[in-house]
């Protein structure tokens, strides 16, 4: 009973620490700007694309790109005007005009100033929007030399366009030819944004809760320096660690999980599961971060570093393993990494 007391006064305590109340409030913060970054306005990349009328292959060409499912939407203008007219008012990322003769020219062996591109001040896409609208046209010009070769050098009896055609497309999109499997790609700009978003409120909900343990970690270390707990036994002493550790830990987590829930990040109760479970990794941590350094000037110093490289080595932000992997090893010890 006076355990169950002690742990009740201690939790009141807590509430009334400047710093948890500061670390509190973050939680609803952060909750609402994602929910501002991941508002239902937002659209996906727009790209514009005009084809002149009497080249059927231009116009074959900006069909299947305006037929195209994925982050990036193209929109067929009316007219070469307006497709500059709407790139450069920023409505849309960048603008793609085929000219007449484009066929012609690629047969010839051209290979620059083929294809026009008009691009907005504001966009750092135009990388990405070039492969895509180049995999596109080649795969086109695929078509256009193997129906050449099949018509001019007499391999197939009374070719047919279309079954040559329905033939090369069925091979191209059924996987025999070549093909790559993505789990778990976003089909929208919306997506990558939420997804994105996601990940960080997640980092920054598991970095504030390991926060809320080290503020429990230095309250007990500075008692204990402070020789509160002298005429307290050894077990006594390990049962007030964990008084200490558990109530900030306890309050954060169920703040986590609100602002989780809030934003719909948590979706079933596996996520609920992997909260809690942290939760208790870092009461544990804690907890044997104070058996091997007890001082707590030492943990005041180590502190920093340590919380900077949970920023740096875990995917709260950027998943550094991803782009250097010989730095995996090092993600191994920080807490953050095993929630996310």
């Amino acid at each position: 009973m006076r355990y169950a007391l002690y742990l009740f006064f201690n939790l009141k305590r807590c509430l009334k620490r400047p710093a948890m109340l500061v670390l509190l409030f973050l939680f609803p913060v952060f909750a609402i700007m994602y929910r501002s970054l991941g508002a239902d306005h937002e659209q996906d990349l727009c790209v514009c694309v005009y084809a002149e009328q009497e080249d059927s292959f231009c116009e074959q060409l900006t069909e299947k790109l305006t037929q195209r499912d994925g982050v990036v939407t193209f929109v067929r203008s009316a007219s070469e005007e307006e497709l500059y007219h709407t790139v450069m008012t920023g409505d849309a990322e960048c603008g793609y005009v085929f000219h007449a003769g484009l066929l012609d020219s690629l047969n010839e062996g051209k290979k620059k100033d083929l294809v026009d591109v008009v691009i907005s001040a504001e966009t750092t896409l135009r990388d990405v929007t070039d492969e895509i609208v180049y995999a596109e046209l080649f795969e086109e010009y695929s078509l256009a030399i193997l129906t050449d070769y099949l018509l001019q050098d007499d391999v197939l009896e009374n070719p047919s366009l279309s079954e040559i055609e329905a033939l090369y497309r069925e091979n191209m999109t059924n996987g025999s030819t070549f093909a790559f499997d993505y789990t778990g790609a976003y089909s929208s700009y919306h997506g990558i944004r939420s997804g994105l978003s996601i990940q960080v409120l997640k980092g920054l909900c598991s970095i504030l809760l390991l926060l809320s343990g080290f503020l429990g970690l230095l309250n007990y270390s500075g008692s204990a320096e402070a020789q509160i707990y002298c005429a307290v036994t050894k077990t006594g002493r390990k049962f007030l660690l964990l008084a200490e550790l558990f109530p900030p830990v306890l309050l954060t987590t169920l703040a986590a999980m609100l602002s989780l829930l809030f934003t719909g990040a948590i979706s079933d109760g596996r996520d609920l599961l992997s909260l809690f479970t942290y939760a208790l990794l870092v009461v544990l941590f804690c907890t044997l971060l104070y058996v091997v350094l007890r001082k707590r000037t030492i943990i005041l110093f180590l502190l920093p570093f340590y919380l900077l490289g949970c920023l740096i080595f875990t995917p709260v932000f950027v998943d550094i393993s991803t782009f250097i992997p010989a730095l995996r090893p090092i993600c191994f010890f920080f807490l953050p990494y095993y929630y996310l």
